[in-house]
């Protein structure tokens, strides 16, 4: 027996449509978040890692002792070395890079984990051509997820990397291969193009 919200979307080829619109969304969504927050997880600590190489260096007694740095060349260098740690002593507490990251990773893991199952779920329309009472069910969760994943983002995005993904996005998830219902191909395929390019939920 269907549930009146399963009952109304499947008697409704409007509501049926925009109900699939907004699975394609959300889907799509979480695969270019998950490619941008790998990015700004890799790419912080990347930068964390040569911050932390540089203080060890600056702070070595054995790379003090080295002859080069009692060569005139080697004092200057040695004397910028030692200003140089000593700004990015003082502005390590303010670039906060260790928060950044497990930012960054806690929304990483949250886009990809969401991304994994909103994929088995549009896999589950796609080989039984419809919506069950079941896959409605999983993508309300879904949607309860992503709310809670998206109260850590970033509040003004790298447009760049936005604009990227999107291409990458569109490239590796064609519309087309998206099940839909043969009469309705036209208008949920500009809609989606349109969503994504926008880049409305990043």
């Amino acid at each position: 027996m269907y549930s009146p919200d399963l009952k109304r979307v499947l008697e409704d080829p409007n509501l049926f449509i925009a109900q699939l619109i907004e699975v394609y969304e959300v889907y799509r969504d979480a695969l270019l978040n998950r490619k941008y927050y790998a990015q700004r997880m890799t790419f912080h600590k990347t930068v964390n890692q040569y911050y932390e190489i540089i203080l060890a260096m600056g702070t070595s007694s054995t790379i003090a002792a080295w002859a080069f740095w009692k060569t005139g060349l080697g004092e200057l260098a040695w004397t910028l070395i030692g200003g140089l740690v000593a700004v990015l002593v003082i502005l390590k507490p303010i670039f906060q890079l260790s928060k950044e990251i497990e930012r960054f990773t806690k929304l990483y893991i949250g886009w990809k984990n969401l991304h994994y199952d909103l994929k088995e779920l549009v896999t589950g329309i796609k080989s039984q051509e419809t919506l069950t009472a079941e896959m409605l069910k999983q993508f309300s969760a879904a949607k309860e997820r992503k709310r809670q994943v998206q109260e850590d983002e970033d509040p003004r995005p790298l447009k760049r990397l936005v604009r990227k993904y999107t291409d990458e996005v569109n490239e590796e998830i064609p519309l087309e291969n998206l099940w839909r219902p043969k009469s309705s191909t036209e208008k949920i395929v500009g809609h989606s193009i349109l969503v994504v390019k926008e880049g409305k939920h990043v």
